[in-house]
């Protein structure tokens, strides 16, 4: 498996790091397919730090990482991702246009 971060790391690198998306492809029945996990700008401590385990084919954000934090009582929480699925290896660049369409969709005025 290899991982690819929005700020181009690896595995290795990327883990305790902080991106705003990050990918993990590999072989899939002779074939090279994978998924990227793009975390919302609005999300707490946006750009978020990963977790990218050193041997198992995972990762998560961790916005822990970076401190203690709370959760009041009555206050929501909400994180926001979007997660995509493709064929062959990673493309940094098609997955950069991907998640800017998604941090910054089009906005409409109807007047």
């Amino acid at each position: 498996m290899t991982f690819l971060t929005s700020e181009g790391k690896d595995r290795i690198a990327g883990d305790d790091t902080r991106a705003r998306w990050c990918s993990i492809f590999g072989k899939v029945d002779r074939a090279v397919a994978g998924i990227a996990a793009f975390g919302h700008p609005d999300n707490f401590r946006a750009p978020q730090p990963l977790r990218i385990h050193p041997d198992d084919p995972y990762f998560n954000f961790s916005p822990s990482k970076l401190g203690d934090w709370r959760i009041d009582p009555g206050k929501p929480y909400v994180s926001r991702y979007r997660f995509v699925a493709f064929d062959g290896p990673a493309d940094r660049a098609e997955l950069d246009r991907l998640w800017n369409d998604y941090a910054n969709p089009p906005k409409v005025v109807v007047s």
